[in-house]
């Protein structure tokens, strides 16, 4: 689907539905990419201990009895205007298969450019999931609720292939044993042994997290900070992916341990306290930044930080 062009992704179940639902049935994701205020819904089928003939029916009746019944209809703050059934045939040792069975597209394509549609709900779902891959599932439930925010708060920030990187940290526990009855012993006398937090691989782009953040604070008479949400670039994709790590287009990384962190520091990244007006000054201010850097070349956009570049590793392995 991200080589297809499709950017933002959310779990099927966080989005509401504009009345009941058709089927007890449903797909497993929701989709949008760049320039389409429409979304795609997509079911994933995994590998039976069937012919290929009879797992591509299986394919297909997901697209029949998952997505179709769902097409065109509002899901989130969007509309359903396509969907896809993917199934992955995995039988041999030597040969690998997708089958896929998918709406027809409609003369000069799916446009995506229904007016009533609006993509915010699955692009905000696409971050709060990644934002529980970065701090955990406790910040990110708070943050889909709206009990949870960015001000005030301090992140720990590094600089990675001439871009700014919130990086995610979790907890890692002192050693622990699994008792016969299924319970955790841990190391100090059974107890939870105090723990660090460290540095666990995850990251997000900063102007990226910074404009997802935004999107938490603001009411909806003001710019929507994801509307232009900056797309990170193949070259960029590609440099990680050099180093042993991963980068997608939403601005998500996974970050391999060989990889080299600059002037790794603690700061909050959003002011306390900005009034309405001063909320969209700072949100356009992060879209005309990020449009700079993409602007400059690799050596061009490193080379005034050179003289000051310290750099520092965080990692905790067992």
């Amino acid at each position: 689907m991200i080589r297809d062009g499709y950017t933002w992704c959310d779990h099927f179940e966080n989005a509401t539905l504009a009345g009941a639902a058709p089927t007890k049935k449903s797909p497993d994701f929701v989709f949008n990419r760049r320039g389409e205020r429409t979304v795609a819904l997509s079911e994933s089928k995994a590998t039976r201990g069937s012919s290929r003939k009879q797992f591509d029916s299986t394919v297909k009746r997901g697209y029949l009895q998952q997505v179709t019944p769902y097409l065109g209809m509002k899901v989130g703050s969007s509309v359903a205007s396509h969907g896809f059934s993917i199934g992955s045939w995995m039988t041999s040792p030597k040969r690998a298969e997708i089958l896929i069975h998918h709406t027809a597209p409609s003369p000069g394509g799916v446009d995506g450019s229904d007016e009533e549609a609006d993509p915010t709900e699955v692009r905000r779902g696409n971050y709060l999931n990644a934002l529980t891959l970065l701090l955990g599932p406790v910040a990110s439930q708070a943050a889909r609720s709206g009990d949870w925010s960015a001000r005030e708060r301090q992140f720990v920030t590094a600089r990675w292939l001439g871009h700014e990187w919130l990086l995610g940290f979790a907890p890692f526990h002192s050693p622990y044993v699994i008792a016969k009855d299924d319970t955790i012993l841990w190391a100090d006398r059974y107890r939870p042994s105090p723990y660090l937090w460290g540095f666990n691989s995850f990251a997000l782009e900063l102007n990226v997290a910074r404009q997802f953040f935004w999107s938490l604070e603001l009411n909806d008479t003001l710019t929507n900070p994801l509307e232009n949400i900056p797309e990170m670039d193949d070259r960029l994709i590609a440099e990680a992916r050099s180093s042993d790590s991963a980068v997608f287009p939403d601005g998500f990384a996974v970050i391999g341990k060989g990889a080299d962190l600059e002037l790794v520091s603690v700061n909050p990244i959003l002011p306390q306290d900005l009034e309405p007006a001063e909320l969209e000054q700072e949100v356009e201010r992060i879209a005309i930044q990020e449009t700079e850097v993409e602007r400059l070349g690799w050596d061009e956009a490193t080379t005034e930080e050179e003289e000051e570049k310290q750099l520092q590793q965080i990692w905790l392995t067992d």
